[in-house]
């Protein structure tokens, strides 16, 4: 019996091959096998590693936008503590108006590689939702001033010596924050990240060397989603990662064609 992709997974595995004939994508190989689940809507869907999550669990959500069905859903089976963070204006007012369980704390700024303030530019399209850093290509509007802080001073603004987990869905400023992670403490035993190269004057390469910065801090990928952007991470040094050491396992590659 032979089985056949989805049209839709097969429409976006021809977009990713077009993309990479034309230098716009990477090609990743030797991830890791580990069992994970993924959370969240089909717009916000993430995915955790259970043996590696619980209701100690300390998780930071950057980039909620106006989808919290990954954290939500995280709280529902993990019972963790999501600490959400999002400067846009729309997502402010979003999240004023939903219903949240008490371990959900939500935070009115974003994340950078050192704190001060940033311009966010609108998208083009009224029915999008998420703000970028980057002035290119943008915008239906005029930009926004927010506040940014990097990662340690966030640790220490809310008094958390460590995170387990790290989610950004940041619109380009994962770039600047993974080529700092290693300066800001210790490292998040799980990172899950979209890139955003080909949008925003972002190119491959831009996420190619994220990829080889996270691969030197010690990081495993085990997921990639269907649009080749969303990837998750485990640290070498958690439960999981010495497992995946032990069996002999080699650290992911990634390069542009």
């Amino acid at each position: 019996m032979t089985s056949t992709m989805p049209i839709r997974d097969s429409t976006r595995y021809m977009r990713h091959l077009a993309r990479l004939i034309v230098g716009k994508d990477v090609i990743v190989s030797n991830k890791v096998a580990v069992d994970h689940i993924v959370l969240g809507s089909e717009y916000g869907r993430w995915p955790l590693l259970p043996a590696m999550t619980s209701d100690r669990s300390v998780v930071y959500s950057f980039g909620v936008g106006e989808d919290i069905t990954f954290d939500l859903a995280a709280i529902e089976r993990f019972h963790c503590q999501i600490y959400a963070f999002d400067p846009t204006p729309r997502s402010v007012k979003w999240i004023k108006d939903q219903p949240t369980p008490p371990e959900f704390h939500f935070h009115e700024f974003g994340i950078d590689a050192k704190p001060g303030e940033m311009l966010f530019h609108p998208p083009k399209l009224d029915t999008h939702v998420s703000y970028t850093v980057s002035s290119s290509g943008s915008s239906n509007g005029e930009p926004v001033k927010a506040q940014v802080l990097d990662l340690g001073t966030i640790m220490q603004r809310l008094n958390h010596k460590r995170i387990d987990i790290l989610k950004m869905d940041v619109e380009g400023a994962e770039y600047a924050v993974i080529e700092t992670l290693a300066q800001q403490g210790s490292l998040p035993e799980q990172i899950m990240v979209e890139f955003h190269h080909g949008m925003y004057g972002y190119t491959a390469r831009d996420t190619k060397l994220a990829l080889d910065t996270l691969r030197h801090d010690g990081y495993y990928l085990y997921y990639v989603s269907n649009s080749w952007r969303e990837f998750g991470f485990l640290h070498r040094d958690s439960e999981v990662g010495m497992s995946v050491a032990s069996s002999r396992h080699i650290l992911h590659t990634a390069h542009t064609p």
